[in-house]
């Protein structure tokens, strides 16, 4: 059987999600998995919905079995969120990683790929050598795009794997990554920012996506589970570091090199988080580096953390091919231990017990976030959607 692997937020899920899914089974695939990001994405926000809900966009859409990439790995820049994808796809059994990006080019990233990664700064940023070296590697000086980049660290994670794995990419199609604005025609692909900029105001987002994604999202809506609101992050963010002893935050990852010191004083002199975030962001500390140095202090993630592989996937859904194919992986060797209920992880060991804590630590300002506020706890016991 040939096994197509995908990682992924479906953040929401749209029509260049449903595309890379007819990539894989024009190419041969006959089962899809995705590692999917739980609820929290890597640009260290809140899910626009609840994990379950989006794992059930995707298997009405064409996935066969969608397995939980866990926090703090998801939240992660791009070295961890790759290693961590990888790892849980091979540990499931694909043979074939399948990636959008820009330049639609494998030949293109496999050579930047190659390019030595140097080892981080007290402060957790890379020299400036290495980007340099890398933008140089573009034939053309072509610049890669954010989904070339993490490409790049897929690329990486799989040489340094040591296990089988091959790698194809599709060709991004539609609105820029960023672009915040719904195209004027619905024949035009929106970015997951532009549909959720739109969930969040209100603006309906039918025929934006697929049918069934847009089902999802809906009766998730009615439930109080779409859309989540990031300003609850931004006031627990402002909140946490003006009471916060900066001393004691400098251990946890990405608050090296004096940069928690810094948020911390930021945090007191802005008012707004928006206005917190702009003054963040520097040469050396990008907006995302600085939402992730904040969230990992409040859930208490150090770098040892994210240098471990998961100890476990959750299995947050499948379909009939899907269950049938995890009978079989469940007794292979060398396989990743797969739950349907969180709360099982106790029996694994420590390792696993750690990464429910973490989980549940992200899972207390994510379900806060909802627009019908949960407790702590509410998702550990759920159960994986089946299809």
């Amino acid at each position: 059987m040939r096994i197509c692997g995908i990682i992924c937020e479906f953040n929401p899920f749209h029509d260049g999600h449903a595309r890379l899914f007819k990539a894989a089974r024009d190419s041969g695939a006959e089962l899809i998995v995705c590692a999917m990001s739980g609820h929290i994405t890597q640009r260290a926000e809140p899910a626009v919905t609840d994990k379950y809900t989006r794992a059930a966009s995707a298997l009405r859409c064409g996935a066969d079995l969608v397995l939980e990439l866990p926090y703090p790995f998801c939240a992660g820049s791009a070295e961890f969120f790759a290693k961590a994808g990888v790892g849980v796809l091979q540990a499931a059994g694909a043979d074939t990683l399948l990636f959008g990006c820009e330049c639609g080019s494998l030949e293109k990233l496999q050579k930047a790929s190659a390019v030595r990664r140097p080892a981080k700064k007290a402060s957790g940023n890379r020299p400036d050598s290495y980007f340099s070296e890398l933008a140089q590697s573009a034939p053309d000086g072509d610049a890669f795009g954010s989904n070339d980049l993490l490409g790049i660290a897929y690329l990486k994670a799989i040489a340094a794997a040591g296990r089988p794995m091959e790698a194809a990419v599709c060709k991004r199609d539609g609105a820029d990554y960023l672009d915040a604005s719904l195209p004027q025609s619905n024949t035009e692909y929106p970015s997951s920012t532009a549909l959720r900029k739109a969930l969040r105001e209100g603006t309906s987002v039918e025929g934006r996506m697929p049918a069934d994604a847009y089902t999802a999202l809906m009766n998730a809506a009615k439930s109080g589970l779409c859309p989540s609101d990031e300003s609850v992050f931004g006031t627990a963010a402002m909140t946490f570091l003006r009471l916060a002893d900066p001393a004691s935050l400098k251990n946890f990852a990405e608050c090296g090199g004096g940069t928690v010191q810094r948020l911390c004083k930021l945090a007191c002199a802005c008012s707004r988080y928006e206005d917190f975030l702009q003054s963040c962001a520097t040469k050396t500390c990008t907006r995302s580096r600085a939402k992730r140095a904040v969230l990992f202090a409040m859930t208490g993630v150090t770098f040892s953390d994210l240098d471990k592989m998961p100890a476990y996937t959750q299995v947050l859904g499948t379909t009939q091919a899907g269950r049938n194919y995890l009978s079989s992986l469940r007794k292979a060797e060398n396989a990743i231990p797969l739950l349907t209920k969180p709360a099982d992880a106790k029996l694994l060991g420590p390792a696993a017990v750690r990464q429910v804590q973490l989980g549940q630590a992200a899972d207390a300002l994510f379900t806060l976030s909802l627009p019908a506020p949960l407790p702590k706890d509410a998702f550990l016991r759920a159960r994986p959607v089946l299809i």
